[in-house]
């Protein structure tokens, strides 16, 4: 995506995602979606991938990073450690299709656009032993498979996996690879270990990573507003919130943030007519909503957003709206929006906001799972107007 901004009248460029495949990540088997526009929708009845489909996308954004890693372990409710005594080892067989333990993981996930392996990311298992267990003839002698040399200062060599798992053997190893990236990260360390180290690793890659903004069915929590919150004082993106929060509060003037390096913040308003800074909460959840929407637009700048069930707290009528506004802020930031949804309102008023700019495509995929199988149904905007016209049912 380029890095320019656009004007009002300008057209969108590429966006990121033109196309999605995917292979072995967590439910997906494989997936492969044809066709992706400047704003998605993604439809589908429960459990069929909707959510994982955004993990993915933030996975592929973050370049398959620890913190990603930890986020989607956490927001799953899914033990990201398991403890042994006094070590500690993340679990991030569960990333993989099937959950099958890690000396059992012979494929990688891949994450990426149609036919461009070059642009996936890839996370795979690999196994190490350290070297000071070589024998003399520069490979193991314990039947691990291994015959290779040593470079100086190496600590550790790739071997295959451990044919038990009592006692010592090879220690389990992340393989993270995405264009001339590889990063190799050990699996007997706890993740906050595996952090720092990815931190000083990457470094010199850091320019692949996307600007990436997840909002959650729930919302922005204190901990997620923090994090954006200084991308937004002082800047002109504050407009950008301002108006979200006036879709359903005009009289909105202004927000503050009370506390933003403390644990648990609060967030004031300025309103017309009212003395006195007025708590957002008492709002109701839709200002909510549309206070964490725009924060994440405007901090996903050059990059992509994703919102799960981005009608969650919003009444029907204001929904075109919503998604008109979210047209108009993400065209001119170079945003790709990612969201998904179970509201028949809702996809009508994602194809009147896409229709208000012409220049922006909005395309609907309808994600089904049939005997253990997942596909990827499109609806441009061509026929999603028909389906809208005629009340066709198709979430």
């Amino acid at each position: 995506m380029a890095n320019r901004i656009c004007g009002e009248d300008d057209l969108m460029t590429t966006p990121l995602f033109d196309s999605l495949e995917i292979r072995q990540f967590r439910a997906f088997d494989y997936i492969k979606i044809d066709q992706l526009g400047h704003i998605n929708l993604f439809l589908g009845k429960n459990n069929v991938g909707k959510s994982t489909l955004l993990e993915a996308l933030c996975l592929h954004a973050n370049l398959g990073s620890p913190q990603t890693i930890q986020w989607i372990l956490d927001g799953r409710d899914e033990p990201g450690e398991v403890r042994h005594g006094n070590t500690v080892d993340p679990t991030v067989w569960s990333l993989f299709h099937g959950h099958p333990a890690l000396e059992r993981i012979k494929e990688s996930i891949q994450i990426g656009r149609v036919g461009a392996p070059d642009s996936a990311l890839s996370l795979s298992i690999t196994w190490l032993r350290k070297t000071s267990d070589m024998d003399v003839s520069g490979g193991f002698g314990d039947g691990s498979g291994y015959g290779g040399g040593v470079q100086p200062g190496q600590q550790y060599v790739e071997v295959g996996p451990p044919e038990t798992t009592d006692g010592e053997g090879p220690i389990p190893a992340l393989v993270v690879k995405y264009g001339s990236m590889r990063r190799v990260l050990r699996l007997d360390e706890a993740f906050d270990d595996l952090c720092r180290r990815w931190n000083l690793q990457t470094r010199s890659h850091r320019d692949l990573a996307t600007p990436c903004v997840h909002v959650g069915p729930g919302g922005l929590d204190d901990a997620g507003l923090r994090s954006l919150w200084e991308k937004v004082v002082l800047t002109d993106a504050k407009k950008d919130v301002i108006d979200a929060m006036r879709i359903i509060a005009p009289e909105t003037e202004d927000f503050a943030l009370l506390h933003p390096h403390q644990r648990v913040s609060s967030l004031r308003l300025r309103v017309k007519d009212r003395e006195g800074p007025v708590p957002i909460k008492t709002m109701g959840d839709g200002m909510n909503r549309l206070f964490g929407l725009g924060m994440a637009l405007a901090c996903a700048k050059g990059g992509i957003l994703l919102v799960d069930e981005i009608e969650n707290g919003i009444h029907w009528s204001v929904l075109p709206e919503v998604w008109k506004f979210v047209v108009k802020v993400a065209k001119r930031l170079e945003v790709q929006v990612f969201a998904t949804t179970h509201s028949n309102d809702c996809l009508k008023a994602f194809q009147m906001g896409t229709k208000s700019a012409p220049d922006v495509d909005g395309v609907a995929v309808r994600i089904e799972k049939k005997n253990g199988e997942f596909s990827a149904e499109i609806f441009d905007e061509k026929r999603l107007a028909v389906i809208v016209k005629e009340a066709i049912e198709i979430r």
